[in-house]
């Protein structure tokens, strides 16, 4: 069962807040690092960043221990890049994160929809927040 959207500014447990924002390209790597993802050059992180539609960070004593960020258009909206620091896993940060990047999306787009691609590990973790499998398949090719 899904909960209710989070806003930014609100606050987890007594330390951690969600702010509307896009963590900084070093706050980026630092992040992905922490969670074993392969960490792009400050450039590339900058520009990635720069194409996002919004984002949110969670944040403690100043510290980014979570991420998310929303890419797309008026049409198609897809949450991305939603990393919790290992030590602040299982406390609902992902969830406030998740939660709060629906409510980006939602003034983003013209269709209600917001969409993801979720590795299989983390599946039951959407499922949870209201996610369903669509049927639709994730392909790419290199390029």
């Amino acid at each position: 069962m899904a909960t209710s959207p989070r806003a930014a500014g609100a606050k987890i447990g007594e330390m951690i807040e969600i702010e509307q924002r896009l963590p900084t390209p070093t706050e980026y790597q630092h992040l992905r690092s922490a969670v074993g993802w392969n960490c792009p050059e400050v450039a590339d992180c900058a520009a990635a960043l720069a194409r996002s539609i919004g984002g949110v960070c969670a944040v403690e004593d100043g510290r980014l221990v979570g991420m998310g960020r929303i890419v797309g258009d008026v049409f198609y909206s897809f949450i991305v890049d939603v990393v919790v620091h290992p030590g602040h896993q299982r406390t609902g940060v992902g969830s406030a994160i998740v939660r709060s990047l629906e409510s980006v999306a939602a003034h983003a787009n013209v269709t209600g929809k917001v969409g993801l691609v979720a590795a299989v590990d983390v599946v039951p973790f959407y499922a949870h927040l209201g996610y369903e499998e669509t049927g639709s398949l994730f392909m790419s090719q290199n390029v």
